[in-house]
């Protein structure tokens, strides 16, 4: 049994962990601006080609996606590739459509296609046939939480293929995905407006400087402390279960 669900769960090891969510945050935001320093004089160049692309510009982002995700490709990538190309408000409008397109691929793969094998690959695979009877336990309430959490979105949606959740369900839970997905979003949309002005000499700081740096702080501890509540909320599902089989047990 998962040691989660043994117990509480001692503070100081939900503190770490959400110490190291904030301490891997600030490490992209470090290596996409070191990236960025190097390529942001090339930035005009890259976001005129984009505007040239037209509306094939989403539409290859989008299918990118769709592809990638088909085989657990990690998505925080590819959120912040959302912010750095398209902006804030757009890419805001393709990460939604992005996400809950391609999430529901999967779930369809899943289900139709490759239902043998993903039951197979949960038999092998002890936290995740746990995590498939608490949201059996707790529906998609606890879905919702855990699209929040630190947990890998694709295998998820994968399990859920394979278990008893109506789609409509399971693609209302999914929208729990998009407060994180905008934080990574934001990340990307933020390294480039710090490549852009820092690229220019006479740039001065400025109200609208001050409000995009702030936003990156809020969705950055936004999206740990609803990692951290997601994992309580699971953490409480799995002591469910627990206790359920012991019963069975006696």
């Amino acid at each position: 049994m998962n040691n989660l669900s043994q117990g509480h769960p001692p503070k100081n090891r939900l503190t770490r962990t959400t110490v190291i969510r904030v301490l891997t945050a600030i490490a992209v935001i470090l290596a996409v601006i070191l990236l960025l320093d190097k390529i942001a004089p090339h930035l005009p160049a890259a976001e005129n080609w984009i505007r040239d692309q037209g509306i094939w510009a989403p539409v290859f982002y989008i299918l990118l996606v769709c592809l990638l995700t088909l085989i657990c490709f990690p998505m925080d990538v590819l959120f912040i590739a959302a912010g750095m190309i398209f902006g804030l408000w757009w890419g805001t409008l393709y990460l939604i459509i992005a996400t809950m397109t391609s999430q529901s691929i999967i779930f369809l793969v899943s289900r139709h296609l490759l239902r043998s094998r993903v039951e197979k690959w949960m038999m092998h695979r002890p936290k995740m046939r746990i995590l498939n009877k608490a949201i059996e336990l707790r529906g998609a309430q606890l879905l919702f939480l855990i699209r929040m959490a630190p947990i890998p979105a694709s295998p998820v949606t994968y399990l859920m293929g394979v278990s008893s959740m109506r789609f409509s369900r399971f693609l209302a839970a999914t929208t729990g995905i998009l407060p994180v997905a905008f934080a990574s979003m934001y990340l990307g949309y933020a390294a480039v407006h710090w490549a852009n002005t820092t690229n220019k000499p006479k740039h001065h700081f400025g109200l609208q400087d001050i409000e995009i740096y702030v936003g990156l702080i809020a969705a950055i501890a936004g999206s740990a402390y609803i990692g951290h509540t997601a994992r309580k909320a699971l953490i409480e599902a799995e002591k469910e279960i627990n206790g359920a089989e012991k019963i069975d047990e006696a």
